[in-house]
């Protein structure tokens, strides 16, 4: 039998403010990012860089409209500088 899905991977209930794939700001780091999983009793958060951290979800909350648009620019100048790394000198 497989776990509820809204489990996580140590058998406890899934924060219900908190999702898979919405944007977050942890207050400990001091940035936002992606929930990209839920980790035992902690979440797993993705800058768009790659960057990964795992938090305790009660010093995670929803990201501001701010902090997503803040999250969108970073994206875009990630890949702005991923396409001038694999441009020919």
């Amino acid at each position: 039998m497989s776990p509820p899905k809204d489990s996580n991977k140590a058998g406890g209930a899934l924060p219900a403010s908190l999702q898979i794939g919405m944007a977050v700001y942890d207050s400990a780091a001091g940035m936002p990012g992606i929930l990209t999983s839920f980790e035992g009793r902690l979440i797993r958060i993705t800058r768009p860089t790659g960057f990964r951290w795992d938090a305790h979800p009660s010093r995670v909350r929803r990201a501001t409209s701010w902090e997503i648009r803040q999250l969108q620019a970073l994206a875009r100048l990630h890949e702005q500088r991923k396409r001038a790394a694999r441009a020919p000198s």
